[in-house]
């Protein structure tokens, strides 16, 4: 005859079932993002680190590896470089749909 697990397991495990379920649902009903932070270092012809200063940069999302068509350009944007590397908000001017996602 098998017995039943205590009664500390059984609510831990009820617990955690409710837990799972809340994460799903929020999980699936949640949007997809339409911006994400995108960092880089831009490299003169000599290979160091560009001038500091603004650039006007272009962002592009393309559904292959080499070839192809973009599905999302955003740009050009100006940059701020310090030391060669931005940080830039992809999607900020241009919003990273589902669809762009879909695309890829």
């Amino acid at each position: 005859m098998r017995s039943s697990p205590p009664l500390a397991v059984r609510r831990f495990g009820a617990f955690l079932a409710i837990v799972v379920a809340a994460a799903v649902a929020v999980s699936a009903s949640a949007a997809v993002p339409q911006a994400t932070l995108f960092e880089g270092v831009l490299t003169s012809a000599g290979g160091g680190p560009v001038s500091d200063g603004p650039y006007a940069l272009t962002f592009s999302l393309y559904e292959a590896q080499s070839g192809g068509s973009a599905v999302w350009v955003e740009g050009p944007v100006e940059v701020t470089v310090t030391g060669g590397r931005f940080a830039y908000r992809i999607g900020t001017t241009k919003p990273l749909t589902a669809a762009v996602f879909a695309a890829l």
